[in-house]
């Protein structure tokens, strides 16, 4: 990736005015984690083609990841309006909106992107994480039914849905859940084997 940051470094030397240029090389410097370098390839594309969809969503995520959540917001929002259907962008904003506590916003987000690609399971258990936060735990399950049917090894969704089983108190679906989560080596991969091996042991209690 180095190599066509270089390249694309080069690429703008030769076309200056190429936004497409400074668009593809702060996607580079993104997934280097050179969130201000790309930031200022993303500020670039835009000021020399204001109409440039995909800039506005990679400098959305770029602003989100530096936690720059409201500003996000608005890069998507251009993004959308410049581009009809764009599933990503609906899909990013979901997310800023959700991780910024405006779930209602985010559930309608996450519906346009399903309604676009049915089978996007990021979009299905996000919605179910907000249905759940808003107290919806029958169409949060439901939603991470879903998730679990397109891509039975996902382990976070069986940790998301152990979370709502929890909630409704049915403690065996949620301990079945937690082992599952487990199993598919969530714990580990995460780094809260012993927290919810705990856990575990304390719910059996209430059974």
């Amino acid at each position: 990736m180095l190599g066509a940051t270089e390249d694309f470094t080069q690429a703008i030397r030769v076309s200056p005015k190429s936004a497409e240029g400074y668009s593809n090389r702060g996607a580079a410097r993104k997934k280097l984690g050179d969130l201000d370098g790309a930031l200022d390839d993303f500020n670039e594309a835009i000021r020399l083609m204001p109409n440039l969809p995909e800039a506005y969503l990679n400098r959305g995520i770029v602003r989100s990841a530096k936690g720059e959540l409201l500003e996000s917001i608005i890069d998507y929002d251009e993004a959308i309006r410049l581009k009809q259907n764009f599933w990503e962008a609906y899909l990013n904003r979901g997310i800023a909106y959700q991780n910024i506590g405006g779930l209602d916003n985010a559930i309608a987000d996450f519906d346009a992107v399903i309604n676009i690609k049915p089978d996007n399971i990021i979009a299905r258990g996000n919605r179910g994480i907000a249905r759940r936060g808003k107290g919806d735990l029958d169409r949060a399950i439901k939603d991470i039914n879903d998730v679990i049917q397109i891509k039975p090894d996902n382990d976070l969704a069986y940790y998301n849905r152990a979370i709502a089983w929890e909630m409704k108190n049915n403690y065996q679906l949620a301990i079945d859940d937690y082992q599952k989560y487990l199993e598919l080596g969530g714990g580990v991969r995460i780094g809260d084997q012993k927290e919810i091996e705990n856990l575990i042991r304390k719910l059996k209690k209430e059974l």
